[in-house]
């Protein structure tokens, strides 16, 4: 079972300004918490046991304490997967990678925790009625997500032309077992790793893909929010509540 959670959080977010003016994007306020406060307190109720946190712009506002934090140095000319290589001393035993600016429910997390898969991809089944809310054209900001009878994936991360080539989507948590650290350790190192400091974390999954590498999902059906820009937060005030446990409730 994998006990570690890594949260990339070195980025601005400008689509969210100016509530990102002086502080990163993981710390916008829902319902008077930060983000990532409530995606902590998810991953405690799931029983994650370590955390971390790769911090870039305005990384000294971060509060949280009872965590382990990295510094990404280049945080305004990378992306997520130059982050998450700074934090490659906590990999071990296997980790989950998570974006700053997503909320969950605590069993979204414990299904991935629990896979049985080296490499584990969390994707909304049931994501069109979000998006339909969240955009006018559904594949304005989605994204292709292809998988076999298996769940295996096929292909992730690319521009879809039409609805069908959409059979989920990818919500930001990524698993890597203990197994699979040797591997993806071995790929990013290569000389001839086709990834640049500007890569996505699908960018880095299609490429394992594309690799002959096996990368499954883990399905679940709603239960998530993304804040990605001021309507997104909007529309997530409306569709979650605080819960008296410290957790939210996020509707479906």
């Amino acid at each position: 079972m994998i006990s570690k959670l890594i949260i990339l959080a070195a980025g601005q977010g400008n689509r969210l300004r100016p509530l990102t003016e002086n502080c990163p994007k993981g710390l916008v306020p829902l319902h008077g918490k930060p983000l990532m406060e409530w995606q902590i307190a998810s991953a405690r109720e799931a029983g994650i046991t370590e955390i971390a946190i790769v911090c870039g712009f305005k990384a000294e506002k971060m509060p949280f304490e009872d965590v382990h934090y990295f510094f990404n140095p280049r945080y305004a000319s990378t992306n997520m997967v130059e982050t998450l290589k700074c934090a490659r001393s906590f990999w071990h035993g296997g980790f989950i990678a998570s974006y700053s600016d997503i909320v969950f429910e605590p069993e979204m997390l414990r299904q991935q925790m629990n896979s049985p898969h080296p490499i584990s991809v969390t994707i909304d089944r049931q994501w069109k009625p979000y998006w339909e809310q969240r955009f006018e054209n559904v594949l304005e900001d989605a994204e292709t997500l292809k998988m076999n009878g298996e769940g295996k994936i096929l292909e992730l991360g690319a521009k879809p032309e039409n609805i069908t080539e959409i059979q989920g989507q990818y919500v930001g948590l990524t698993g890597f077992a203990d197994s699979a650290v040797p591997e993806l350790e071995k790929f990013l190192d290569h000389s001839d790793c086709p990834l640049t400091p500007g890569s996505y974390m699908t960018d880095l999954l299609q490429e394992l893909v594309s690799m002959k590498i096996c990368v499954h999902s883990s399905g679940f059906d709603a239960g998530w929010l993304e804040i990605d820009s001021l309507s997104d937060l909007d529309l997530a005030k409306e569709r979650s509540t605080p819960g008296k446990n410290g957790l939210l409730s996020i509707k479906r």
